[in-house]
């Protein structure tokens, strides 16, 4: 059985290395598509099954840090995921990787903490970006 959706990951080009290592997928696929810059490298993956779910959660124990993103897939939808230092965090996003905040259709109001998960995942994924280029922050989104 498979879901498959498209996925991106983003490293220190420091940590290329020790990712390439450390990345499970990348020991049965070679990623579709990798972009760097000064600063970090994206791998981008075309079918990415069950978007790396358990994948992602091992790597989470490796000691790299990393912030990506990924479609949706028939069971799941589109997500943004960041890890720095010992703190990993996932939240909801549209197809172009911009996060999304649930809304009670009946009231209309911003449920309940989505507001606080929004704005503690921002300040996590601008921990990541700092750490990419050395204490200045470049979005890469």
């Amino acid at each position: 059985m498979s879901d498959t959706c498209w996925f991106g990951i983003n490293v220190k080009n420091e940590d290329v290395e020790q990712f390439k290592k450390l990345f499970i997928p990348l020991e049965k696929y070679s990623a579709d598509e990798i972009y760097d810059d000064d600063n970090c490298t994206e791998f981008f993956f075309y079918d990415a099954n069950y978007a790396f779910y358990s994948e992602v959660e091992d790597l989470q124990t490796k000691g790299i840090n990393f912030r990506g993103s990924h479609g949706a897939g028939s069971e799941y939808g589109p997500m943004r995921f960041a890890k720095y230092g010992d703190k990993f965090l996932e939240i909801n996003s549209d197809q172009d990787g911009d996060i999304s905040i649930a809304v009670n259709a009946k009231t209309g109001m911003i449920k309940p903490r989505e507001a606080e998960r929004a704005e503690a995942f921002a300040k996590l994924d601008q921990e990541v970006l700092k750490y990419f280029s050395n204490g200045g922050v470049k979005s890469i989104w």
